[in-house]
Formats: structure tokens, sequence, C-alpha cells
């Protein structure tokens, strides 16, 4: 059922153009795995998404041995390789090298290909732009996370403290670093039981650790809230049907919010951040300028990463044909 189809996918590739998504990655058994999807129209003028193939990659994964991968999957099943009109993938050397990139021995073959470096990735990197002081305090809390999941018995006891404190969640979440979206939905639990933590740790004498997490506290509950924005772009992001002039609103949306958090920020207004909203009594003013900093820093860094993106020139009747005005509108 799998061979026919591929069989189908292929044959329907083979005389329409089409976008393509490529990322290799590493499987648990050290494999390297190269992934292909791709974007087409059918017969019936559906926008359409499918996985074209997974390849395991024998030796290197150089941007070389990528691409003859690639080449030699598209010769052996007679698609024209000037069939790809675009090509996403993430940030890796191997991929977008400059010389020895997977895009770049792309180009060499078709000069007017679109190449573009995932937006998901992009936002998921901005993510991980954190001040020396935040980044360790969150691996303070990575750390208590860990020294109550890890072991059976303190899980057990932990569920046992929530049950009698009658809180809404029993347990706490776990953060990997190939789950995305897992450091939000992990921040928004730890807070939701953070003085569940701090009597679990008072009562088994982590005097030390109990400690850090109380000095980290107002960090917590801000990062909380940052990743709880980061989340709901990044799952803006992603989906069918998704485009580039519709990632260009979501991301200029989103850098607005950011400048606009940074102002409120400065003016301790909290009522957009509901996590650091519950204590801002204990925020100092050494802590408005570290979240401040934050977010500004964001804001940047979100600018530079998405600068192609941003100067995409979009007309009004692409985003909607009905408000256009047709005498203005750029024919060509």
């Amino acid at each position: 059922m799998a061979v026919n189809v591929e069989k189908n996918l292929i044959s329907i590739l083979q005389n329409t153009s089409f976008s393509m998504l490529s990322d290799e990655s590493t499987t648990a058994d050290n494999n390297a795995l190269l992934m292909a999807y791709v974007r087409y129209f059918d017969e019936n003028n559906t926008l359409r998404e499918e996985m074209l193939f997974a390849i395991n990659l024998i030796t290197d994964t150089r941007g070389l041995s990528i691409f003859n991968t690639v080449k030699s999957y598209f010769t052996k099943n007679n698609i024209p390789l000037n069939n790809i009109v675009a090509c996403a993938t993430d940030g890796a050397p191997s991929m977008v090298g400059c010389y020895r990139g997977f895009l770049a021995y792309l180009k060499e073959e078709m000069p007017n290909v679109l190449c573009i470096h995932c937006v998901v990735h992009r936002q998921h990197l901005v993510g991980k732009h954190l001040s020396t002081t935040l980044h360790s305090s969150l691996t303070i809390i990575i750390r208590a996370i860990d020294k109550i999941k890890s072991k059976p018995k303190n899980d057990r006891m932990f569920r046992q403290l929530c049950q009698d404190n009658n809180e809404d969640f029993i347990t706490l979440l776990l953060h990997t670093e190939v789950r995305w979206l897992s450091k939000g939905t992990s921040l928004a639990r730890f807070v939701a039981l953070y003085d569940n933590v701090i009597q679990f740790f008072e009562s088994n004498n982590e005097t030390n650790l109990c400690q850090q997490l109380k000095t980290v506290k107002n960090d917590a509950f801000y990062l909380a809230d940052i990743f709880k924005r980061f989340h709901d772009v990044n799952l803006q992001l992603q989906g069918a049907n998704k485009t580039l002039i519709g990632c260009q609103s979501i991301v200029s949306l989103f850098i607005d919010k950011l400048e606009l958090l940074h102002y409120n920020r400065l003016k301790r207004e909290f009522h957009q951040f509901p996590e650091l909203s519950s204590i801002k009594d204990d925020v100092t003013p050494e802590d408005i300028d570290r979240f401040s900093s934050h977010l500004n820093e964001l804001k940047l860094d979100m600018e530079k990463r998405f600068e192609d993106i941003l100067k995409l020139k979009v007309y009004d009747w692409m985003k909607n044909p009905f408000t256009a005005n047709i005498e203005e509108a750029d024919i060509q």
C-alpha cells in the first residue's frame, strides 16, 4: 500500500512544479535519516502536502552527500529537478552553507530556485535566546524538575503531595530539546506547582536546591509567560496550507507585540504576563530591567532572523483580493 502511494505521488511530481522541505536527523541508533516533504497543487487545484521519502545516509551528513542522495532519488524516479520551485531547510551548516551546503549545490543545478530557512526553526532559535542570568535560572528549574521526575519514588511522593494539597495537577512535565514546544508547557506546569515543589524539597532536606529555586522564582514566572507566547506563535506557524505571506503577518505582529511588552514592562504593567502578575509585589526594579532588556533582545533577534521574510513585497490583493483596488493593483 505504501509503495502504491509513493508511486502515485511520484507520477504527479513528474509533471508538476512543487516546493520541498528537507531535514536531516539522527535516530536513537545513530542512523542519519534524510526526510523530504513536498507541497504541490493536485488535478483539482487543491494544495496538497505529502511526505516524499525517508532515506538513511550511509556515511556522512555533508551537504554534498545530502544533495547526491536527493538527486539520485529524483533521477531514479524520473522527477526533473527543475520541477522544484522552492526548498526549505533548517539552519544546519550542511544545509545552508554558502559553498558546501545542500542548498548551494541545489542552486548550482537550478539558479532560480527559492531557498529559505524554515520559519518554524528560526522562531525556535529566537526562543533559545536568553541572557546569562535567565539561562542560569532555567537550568536550575530544569534540574529541579529532573530530580523529581528521574526517580520513581520522588515522582510518587510528589504526586501524593499534590493530591493532599488539592492541586489541579499532580505531576511535573519534562523538557526535552527534541520537542521544541515542551519548554513552554514544562515551565507552565512548574509555576502552577511552584509551592508544592518548594515544600517537597524542604521536606527532603534539599536545602541548597530549594534556596536556588526561591532565588530564581521571579525569573521562572517570567519565563513561563514569555515561552507561552512563543509556544502560541510556533503553533500559528505550523499546520497545513501555511504560506510565506501568512507567516510574514504572524511574525510582524509578534515583533510588534514584543516591542509593546517591552515598553509595558518598563512601566510595571503586568496584565499581559499573567503568571508574573500573580507575584508582581515581589518583582524588583532589577527584575524589571532584566526582563525588559530580554524582550528588546528578542525583538532585535526576530528582526534579524526574519529579515528576508519581513522584506517580502506583499500586495493587498494577495492577502484579501475582495478588498483590493483593481485600478491600483500591479497586474504583473
